[in-house]
């Protein structure tokens, strides 16, 4: 990609058209614009990732016996009636 393609799309996200936008300081502008609208989504992304990796990540799931581990702690994947055979005797 060449130099002055980035300084398009850079000038595009800054909200500016690079045919209408005559001046070099009103480009330049623009591509500063650009830079910051890019790096405010790459943020917003990463912080959503985080966030998201973290919401679904279950705390005290390794500590399950033997096949609990496999479902989630927090919802009911079997039946409550009978203890499973792996548990020793309370």
């Amino acid at each position: 990609m060449s130099a002055n393609r980035i300084a398009e799309t850079l000038t595009w996200l800054g909200g500016g058209e690079w045919r209408e936008v005559g001046e070099r300081h009103e480009r330049s502008m623009h591509v500063t614009a650009g830079v910051v609208v890019l790096f405010g989504a790459v943020l917003a992304w990463l912080v959503s990732t985080l966030a998201i990796t973290e919401a679904t990540h279950v705390k005290g799931h390794e500590e399950l016996p033997s096949g609990g581990h496999e479902n989630c702690p927090v919802v009911a994947m079997r039946s409550a009636h009978s203890r499973p055979p792996d548990v020793p005797p309370a």
